[in-house]
């Protein structure tokens, strides 16, 4: 109101983002939004006349809970593109984990706004499965029919009276058929999982929310913090930073938790979401949301000095190291002379290399050179520093593990599938590439063999396993974990004997090909 329009941010979804699963990110915004003023735009009779005099100032489409908008247009961004949040394998975690844990929300709590993880996202993740339910359930012209029904109505607020008159039963009715078949897809995942065996670490932290990138704080660094992990933690009631959490393990190796959860202490705070890297020095480099020309708030690279007046504690200042250039995920080589990180713009994550020194950075360059709207995430530096490790999305849904040589530029893809790889790391020994897949539906930690090609499954979850991390000494693996609540810190005792023989990829999207066809209406009923 009070006319058609589609505001885009265009920029590719985050890392680890419910939007991640896509095949072309700006077709899956663009088929999200125009649902939305195709739904809204539906009107007749009183509201049609009503608006011919005024102006148009009355949608009664729009005069609905925000899980029947977001849930329809989250519907067709999944039916109309080959990939969708239904599609994605953290989507489908979301709810999976709702209903295993006992968490399944009621109908007038996602009618409304809520006070528990995720937040705004519930609209969308309960409308969207509920949606999809009705459906398969009673066809898809039964939501075209719903909102030709609710269009025309001049007085709100009758939504039972709406979807009675289209299915014969009110919303009350339909929701325990609902959530009988959110039940019965849950447990079917788990039973599945269970059968391979449970391999999954010990939950360090229990804050819930977001946590990222874990890190382990070198050895010989900081006496104070060594056997500690970094992370980046925002849980909606501390300060959101870089925070150290101390790991206690068993004479095996083997994390474990007392009665009280292990100590946590905040590092650097951050004005939003960041990942950081130890140079060999113990200086510290991440990215933080930074100002930018006074207007623009951007991602930079910063770096904090091992402290002058201590040697247990990151007391020196932030120091900024680029300004403008949208920066995240920073790496350091472990000469400590050059640092890998991706920079975002015109639509593309780029993966650049600088040199550091005491200026600064300097001779900024492009590692790998990208097309337009390719997306890089997470670059990782060999131990040898000869190579650098990253997840890499191209047009097509192709999220996969790409190694570089960092002399030659040449690339070695390790994986090439419709699965969301990512969060790559190296062993201590650099022979072994540990990543996160959701290949099997379930996001799991693998371990890829540099030497023999061979891949490994190292956790199976029941709800996913991301941002792998193996300890210095290879004993322990940290990753982040998932809960009821949100994502939390996890660690295991790394142990090559309990790794499972992964499962054959079987891709279950469609060919994109087929949806944007002339004759996709018909293309679709067969896919």
């Amino acid at each position: 109101l009070p006319y058609n329009a589609i505001r885009l941010n265009v920029t590719a979804p985050e890392d680890l983002s419910p939007l991640g699963d896509v095949d072309d990110w700006l077709l899956a915004l663009i088929t999200h939004e125009h649902t939305h003023v195709l739904h809204l735009d539906n009107m007749t009779g009183l509201p049609v006349l009503l608006n011919r005099i005024v102006g148009k100032t009355l949608a009664p489409n729009q005069i609905q809970p925000r899980w029947i908008l977001e849930g329809t247009a989250v519907y067709f961004e999944s039916t109309r593109t080959s990939g969708g949040r239904l599609r994605s394998s953290l989507w489908n975690m979301y709810m999976r984990t709702d209903v295993l844990s006992q968490n399944f929300a009621t109908l007038d709590q996602f009618s409304n706004y809520v006070r528990r993880w995720p937040q705004g996202n519930i609209w969308y993740l309960y409308g969207s499965f509920f949606i999809e339910w009705v459906a398969r359930t009673y066809g898809e012209e039964t939501i075209r029919r719903m909102a030709e029904e609710y269009g025309q109505h001049v007085i709100p607020w009758g939504l039972s009276r709406t979807i009675r008159r289209v299915t014969g039963k009110t919303w009350d009715e339909l929701y325990v058929g609902f959530r009988a078949e959110m039940l019965r897809r849950s447990v079917a995942t788990r039973d599945a999982v269970v059968a391979r065996g449970i391999r999954e670490g010990t939950r360090l932290t229990f804050h819930g929310q977001n946590a990222r990138y874990p890190r382990w704080i070198p050895k010989g660094t900081y006496p104070d913090y060594e056997g500690k992990l970094l992370y980046y933690r925002e849980d909606a009631d501390t300060r959101p930073g870089l925070w150290a959490v101390a790991l206690e393990r068993d004479a095996d190796g083997a994390p474990k938790v007392g009665k009280k959860p292990p100590q946590s202490e905040l590092l650097v705070r951050t004005a939003g979401e960041a990942a950081a890297s130890f140079a060999p020095d113990g200086t510290l480099y991440y990215h933080t949301p930074a100002f930018y020309s006074n207007l623009f708030t951007y991602n930079e690279l910063y770096r904090i000095e091992k402290g002058k007046t201590s040697q247990t504690a990151l007391d020196g200042n932030p120091e900024r190291l680029t300004d403008g250039y949208r920066a995240i995920d920073p790496s350091v080589s472990p000469d400590g002379r050059s640092v890998v990180f991706v920079s975002n713009h015109h639509g593309t994550r780029y993966l650049q290399i600088a040199d550091v020194g005491p200026e600064g950075v300097s001779h900024v360059r492009s590692l790998v050179r990208s097309a337009p709207y390719e997306q890089a995430f997470t670059p990782r530096f060999s131990p040898d520093g000869h190579s650098v490790v990253f997840s890499h999305w191209a047009k097509g849904g192709y999220r996969d593990i790409w190694l570089v040589d960092v002399d030659t530029g040449a690339v070695r893809e390790i994986t090439r599938d419709r699965a969301v790889d990512g969060g790559p790391s190296f062993s201590p020994d650099g022979q072994t590439v540990f990543y996160h897949s959701d290949r099997t539906g379930v996001a799991n930690v693998y371990a890829y063999s540099l030497d023999t090609g061979q891949t490994r499954q190292v956790t199976n979850v029941l709800t996913g396993a991301y941002f792998p991390e193996v300890s210095p000494d290879g004993k322990s693996l940290a990753y982040i974990g998932y809960t009821k609540d949100g994502f939390d810190l996890f660690a295991m005792k790394l142990d090559a004997n309990r790794f499972l023989e992964p499962a054959p990829y079987v891709d279950t999207h469609p060919s994109p090909c087929l949806l944007y066809t002339s004759d996709a209406a018909d293309e679709r009923s067969s896919v």
